[in-house]
């Protein structure tokens, strides 16, 4: 089985132009340790890990540079985000928000709905840019949740993103 980690990890590398393990590690969050027990077979690697590197592999780099327009640009105290994990939650929403259930208050130009991507656990709090810990938010929502801290809410996201079902 390690063989097929290291071949997706290897492919991964390729696909983003990733030289080393370390670089590799520092881009999907985790350790070179880490990796090198994968490729050594010693570990298994985590279904979500699986799932974001395959997401990734499958993104077409034309759809991935439309959705530039999308995102917010950084400020000095954000992290990069991967634009795959935001597809894949957005198809989730299918339209509709993840904490009121009500569909997107209004459409963009180009006809997708207008829903806001919002990480249940931060990332400057060791959480992952994975498609488990983004909930795709109304605006309204997206403000309550981060203003009002009801833990209700937290948990209505966090045991909807593990129901993903984005197909590879």
């Amino acid at each position: 089985m390690g063989d097929n980690f290291s071949n997706l990890l290897d492919e991964f590398k390729a696909k983003e132009g990733i030289r080393s393990d370390a670089a590799l590690a520092k881009s999907l969050g985790v350790t070179r340790t880490f990796i090198c027990a994968i490729r050594n077979g010693r570990k298994c690697m985590p279904q979500t890990l699986q799932d974001h590197i395959s997401l990734r592999l499958a993104t077409d780099v034309a759809a991935e540079s439309q959705l530039q327009d999308y995102v917010v640009k950084p400020s000095p105290k954000s992290y990069p985000i991967d634009l795959t994990v935001i597809i894949a939650a957005a198809t989730r929403a299918n339209g509709k928000c993840e904490l009121c259930e009500q569909p997107a208050p209004f459409l963009r130009a180009n006809g997708d709905p207008y829903l806001e991507a919002h990480h249940i656990k931060p990332l400057g709090e060791g959480g992952l840019d994975t498609v488990y810990n983004v909930a795709m938010l109304c605006p309204n929502c997206h403000r309550r949740i981060h203003y009002a801290k009801n833990e209700d809410d937290d948990k209505k996201l966090i045991s909807g993103c593990k129901k993903c079902t984005y197909k590879f």
